[in-house]
């Protein structure tokens, strides 16, 4: 029966031994758990200042974009008028050749007639 208590004893001191070693462990384990969540918040608030500063990127390139759209509407419609006016004189150059040439040929042809008085 002594026996039977030294066992007992030992196998009580055993299993405390046993369940110090795991509580132990379950005390790392949840340092590191507690540092996880530490470094969850820190990721948390990085992300949360990214997609701050994305928002503010985006809005800043939509007024970017808007600006600039706007001048390139009024640029595109300056290109037409000026090809308009292009156009406009090219025709007008197109008939003051024909004025030009008609000229010319009634100078020659009153230089043909002034020799011929002569």
């Amino acid at each position: 029966m002594f026996d039977n208590q030294i066992e007992s004893q030992d196998l009580s001191k055993q299993h405390i031994i046993e369940f110090e070693a795991e509580n132990a462990e379950l005390r790392k384990a949840n340092t590191e758990i507690c540092d996880f969540r530490i470094k969850l918040l820190v990721s948390d608030a990085e992300v949360a200042k990214l997609k701050c500063k994305n928002a503010e990127t985006l809005r800043s390139n939509t007024e970017y974009n808007e600006r600039h759209d706007a001048k390139n509407a009024k640029l595109k419609i300056r290109i037409k008028e000026l090809e308009k006016n292009k156009e406009d004189s090219s025709a007008k150059n197109i008939k003051h050749d024909v004025e030009i040439a008609k000229i010319k040929a009634k100078v020659m042809k009153l230089r043909d007639n002034n020799k011929e008085s002569k």
